[in-house]
């Protein structure tokens, strides 16, 4: 399929409010699509619709909603979506958020917000937007993974094992699906200038050495749907961090990654 079949279609993104899921939604816009934007803060919301709107002639929908405290994310939307006869022909699972501290420090109520909304809440949604996906003869699912997702990262533990989950369940699900016209996406972004980056504890100078642009992050994104590419790295040292993981101690390589996380005492 080509980004350009998709003008004129939905897109349904979560996350929209800020960062690379509100890239997403200014880029689908320049394209032609209509797009539901999904997020809690619904000022921003309100104001991302209209300037669309009013820029690129698109059709919005804003939809706040708390995707980390939903009990069925994927059926409340579809629910939603089916009440003004929207089915989406691609959709960004994009919404997530990490907590960097010592494990034991952490309120065990936000490891499982963390884990409804980085985890749960994609694999919700992909379950019950299938039917509308498969509706069509070719249609598009962005799963953003993380470079955490690659190996255990000491003092985000459960951000990592989230990010490892949803890059394990999207890469399969590409297969999957491949013969029913839906190209699965996993975009593997390295850090990048959003407000989910600013001020991270623990996270030193050191150890994030480069930021991208979030225009160039989904800009690369969108352009891989052209070639029907199913993993798509932004990320700088990607293959690297990958060789690092599998030839070194795994000791060795805990001590080294702890090392650039440390939270301070």
């Amino acid at each position: 399929m080509k980004l350009s079949d998709l003008s004129g279609h939905w897109a349904l993104i979560t996350g929209a409010s800020s960062g690379i899921g509100k890239e997403f939604a200014r880029q689908l816009a320049t394209h032609g699509m209509h797009l539901v934007l999904v997020a809690r803060r619904q000022p921003l919301l309100e104001e991302l619709a209209s300037e669309l709107q009013s820029r690129t002639g698109v059709q919005t929908w804003p939809v706040s909603m708390d995707l980390a405290q939903e009990d069925d994310v994927g059926s409340a939307l579809r629910n939603l979506l089916r009440k003004r006869s929207i089915q989406p022909r691609l959709i960004c699972n994009n919404a997530g958020f990490g907590r960097w501290d010592r494990f034991e420090t952490v309120p065990l109520a936000d490891y499982v917000a963390l884990l409804r909304l980085n985890l749960m809440a994609p694999l919700s949604i992909c379950h019950h937007f299938f039917e509308d996906l498969s509706s069509f003869a070719s249609s598009v699912v962005i799963n953003v993974s993380s470079q955490a997702g690659i190996m255990p990262l000491p003092f985000m533990a459960t951000y990592g094992a989230s990010k490892a989950a949803l890059h394990s369940l999207s890469l399969a699900l590409s297969e999957e699906w491949a013969s029913r016209g839906i190209l699965v996406q996993t975009l593997v972004p390295g850090p990048t200038k959003t407000a989910f980056d600013n001020g991270k504890p623990g996270v030193t100078p050191a150890f994030v050495k480069r930021w991208d642009r979030v225009e160039a992050v989904v800009g690369t994104s969108l352009a891989a749907i052209d070639t029907g590419q199913r993993l798509v790295v932004t990320a700088k040292g990607f293959l690297g961090q990958k060789l690092f993981w599998a030839a070194a101690p795994a000791g060795t390589a805990l001590r080294l990654i702890a090392g650039g996380l440390r939270p301070a005492q």
